[in-house]
């Protein structure tokens, strides 16, 4: 499921989310590192239209904590790894 998608499903567009993308190499799956996306922001203020890269990334796991939503991407890196 893509965080656009997620999106349309979540119920309350004033959640505050916290969005951090995993990244993994394309070619051997392999972890690669991590990185914060977005932090305190609105469920509502996510945009297609402003930020399709973001909103096309699959979701790698959502939890709950405080009334904060995580939810944790994928990213996928294309670089080899030996460079």
């Amino acid at each position: 499921m893509t965080l656009k998608e997620f999106k349309k499903l979540w119920g309350n567009p004033k959640t505050t989310v916290n969005l951090t993308a995993v990244a993994y190499y394309a070619k051997s799956k392999k972890y690669y590192s991590f990185r914060t996306l977005d932090w305190g922001r609105r469920m509502d203020s996510f945009d297609e239209k402003t930020e399709p890269y973001t909103m096309s990334l699959e979701i790698k796991r959502i939890y709950t904590h405080a009334d904060v939503l995580y939810i944790d991407v994928i990213e996928w890196i294309e670089e080899e790894e030996d460079l």
